[in-house]
């Protein structure tokens, strides 16, 4: 059985003495049938044929890959390698590190990915949490830190084929995962919708989430005239720019319309502290043409007045085809209630005209 390469440059420097003791580190105690084994194989054999009899012995014997391991007692490492023969991945790294160190052989575990599935078209690959992977690296003097994996050596078809064709016979494949769409591979149309939503969620990363640098150019290296970094900050700039130009008219023609409804607002509060100094307190949710008859039989003089005030104000506040006040509007109430100011000092006048729409 080959052995490969991971590591170069650390071949040529070797290990520091910090490094050596790291990767040599061991509990004091526990797994003593696994440590026995260690030193029967580290005194008869070199560090390399020590890996590869482990690694012989995982192949040959019944060993087992499976997502449903037993529950292992507090000499877990014993337990799994001379008595129950059963676990994953993790299980195996860390069995065989434990060996190895006990061998005098450093070693260590390293966990990432194996396998994985073509997004949709192809167009990028899709590596999903079940995918994750534990295997072993031991330092071997004129080689370096060398990859050993004894799920390949246990369960190739877990190396070749993927955990779920691996865990097809046992059926522990996502068992608690009942809502996860790669459970049900044989239902072509939902592994077809699974892969349109990854597919617009990593659009959705590449073009929003990580858009910037070379995707930005990629993007404008599409547009005619060959779009450089230079073109595309004062692009940018103008985009900007543009923008806050529009957020600020319509901020601006917020601000006016709110003034004019403000300045309308006022004059009937105007109003109503004239209703109060007449001896006609305002009150809550009445309707302004109620005000208006209450008024009017306080001070008949502004009757009119009252009515034609009252009418303006219902129509702008109430009206289904009512228009935001305007400062001709706001200039016809102010007329009105100075108007009745003076009727109520001096009795009846003319009543000035205002147009208003008609109430609906």
């Amino acid at each position: 059985m080959a052995l490969g390469n991971v590591a170069a440059s650390s071949a040529v420097q070797g290990l520091s003495p910090l490094e050596q003791r790291r990767y040599l580190q061991l509990p004091a105690q526990g797994n003593p049938r696994a440590r026995e084994l260690a030193q029967q194989l580290g005194s008869q054999l070199s560090p390399e044929q020590t890996v590869m009899e482990l690694m012989r012995r995982f192949r040959e014997q019944e060993y087992f890959y499976t997502l449903r391991p037993p529950a292992m007692p507090e000499d877990g490492i014993d337990a799994l390698l001379f008595d129950e023969k059963r676990g994953f991945c993790a299980h195996y790294a860390g069995a065989a590190t434990f060996v190895f160190r006990a061998a005098g052989i450093p070693s260590r575990v390293v966990v990432g990915y194996q396998g994985g599935d073509a997004g949709a078209n192809n167009e990028y690959y899709i590596v999903r949490q079940y995918d994750a992977h534990a295997w072993v690296e031991v330092w071997l003097e004129g080689r370096g830190w060398v990859r050993v994996d004894p799920t390949a050596a246990i369960a190739p078809s877990r190396i070749e084929s993927g955990l779920r064709d691996a865990m097809a016979d046992e059926g522990s494949f996502l068992e608690n995962e009942l809502i996860s769409p790669q459970r049900y591979s044989d239902l072509q149309v939902l592994q077809w919708a699974s892969l349109q939503l990854d597919r617009i969620n990593y659009q959705w990363q590449r073009w929003v989430v990580g858009y910037q640098g070379q995707s930005q150019m990629d993007l404008m290296s599409r547009l005619p005239g060959g779009v450089g970094m230079k073109e595309l900050g004062y692009l940018t700039a103008g985009i900007v720019g543009l923008a806050l130009l529009v957020a600020g008219l319509v901020s601006a023609l917020g601000m006016k319309r709110g003034a004019r409804q403000d300045a309308f607002r006022r004059v009937v509060s105007s109003w109503h502290r004239f209703c109060e100094q007449a001896g006609v307190p305002v009150r809550a949710g009445e309707t302004p043409e109620a005000l208006a008859q209450r008024l009017s039989r306080a001070v008949p003089a502004v009757s009119e007045s009252a009515r034609v005030f009252a009418r303006a104000v219902n129509n702008h506040y109430y009206s289904a085809s009512s228009a935001p006040a305007s400062a001709d509007d706001t200039r016809r109430l102010k007329r009105l209630l100075r108007t009745m100011k003076r009727q109520r000092r001096n009795g009846p006048e003319p009543v000035p005209e205002i147009r208003t729409p008609p109430n609906e």
